[in-house]
């Protein structure tokens, strides 16, 4: 992700459990001191005052992600302007931020992967915290019974691994491992090739 905002997108799914047009119609007023409010939604150049269950919920704000958040947050911003924000200061558009920067970024990775994927990171993560499928699934938005058909999987794993982690502790500890590996292949990349390397490629091609 080449910027802040979409890094922070990222951030808004994986570690708020948001679906994409929840963080792209997150208003400043709905970031409140240690949670989220998830009251609407923003897609197809379309703000509804209702979420896709049409309820709101709360949502526990972790504290990399409120790190992430107040680092980001403007200077005397106002309440109702969109935390996610096109050039002109309005909503931003989910298919145009799909293309411009999560296909990108993960045909980069080598990965073949979708938004969505994000929410699964966070049930995956609440789980390795021991909490029960009634918990995440009313921090996702989700009955206990959709929770159990789209992430029992999470929660058996989380089972067999047996020790707990919290994600304030869990997050930073995956940034670091990610910044280590993103290093190492800037590394790689910019070695130069030996002679003997070269030449035995060329041999080898024909």
């Amino acid at each position: 992700m080449p910027k802040s905002r979409d890094k922070l997108v990222v951030s808004l799914m994986a570690y708020a459990g948001l679906r994409p047009e929840e963080a792209l119609g997150l208003f400043w007023r709905h970031v409140r001191p240690g949670h989220l409010l998830i009251e609407q939604t923003f897609a197809a150049g379309e703000l509804s005052p209702f979420t896709k269950t049409g309820k709101p919920r709360v949502v526990t704000l972790v504290g990399p992600l409120a790190d992430e958040l107040a680092a980001y947050r403007p200077a005397d911003v106002s309440p109702d302007a969109f935390v996610i924000q096109n050039r002109w200061g309005g909503g931003y558009d989910l298919d145009n931020w799909r293309r411009r920067y999560w296909r990108p970024a993960a045909e980069a990775s080598g990965v073949d992967s979708y938004p969505y994927v994000c929410r699964h990171t966070f049930a995956s993560l609440l789980a390795r915290e021991g909490r029960t499928i009634w918990e995440v699934g009313r921090q996702m938005g989700h009955g206990s019974a959709r929770m159990t058909e789209l992430y029992e999987h999470e929660f058996e794993e989380a089972a067999c691994l047996g020790r707990r982690v919290t994600m304030a502790k869990a997050i930073p500890a995956a940034r670091r491992r990610v910044a280590r590996q993103s290093a190492k292949n800037k590394t790689a990349k910019n070695l130069p090739i030996t002679p003997g390397e070269h030449s035995g490629a060329v041999r080898g091609s024909g």
